[in-house]
């Protein structure tokens, strides 16, 4: 069984300005370990990170690439990639660890 390239294995946190706003989607994908068509499953995994994949999305749901140098033709995303704009690389893995202190603050302060 293959594994993704590490580049695919974590989406980054967006910074928007001074303010710092954080805009954050995560999505992933899982094959089960008992599934009928492993290989299949993880060909389908490696299109969806493929850069006309990536493209796709980027031009068609306003989501970023996870496969870099994707280029895209999304005005909306394109305003957003140069000026003060800025990420942070901030592994997902470390807002995966810290998940349940930081529901735990969002309830604290009612955050709906």
């Amino acid at each position: 069984m293959s594994h993704l390239p590490p580049h695919h294995q974590r989406r980054t946190f967006l910074k928007l300005g001074i303010a710092s706003a954080v805009v954050l989607a995560v999505a992933g994908g899982a094959v089960a370990r008992h599934a009928k068509n492993q290989d299949n499953a993880i060909k389908f995994l490696e299109y969806l990170v493929s850069p006309s994949a990536q493209k796709h999305f980027a031009d068609g749901n306003n989501e970023w690439p996870v496969a870099k140098g994707v280029q895209f033709d999304n005005p909306a995303l394109q305003a957003m990639s140069g000026g003060s704009f800025k990420r942070e690389l901030v592994p997902i893995s470390a807002v995966g660890m810290n998940q349940i202190k930081v529901q735990q603050m969002l309830d604290r302060v009612g955050f709906k």
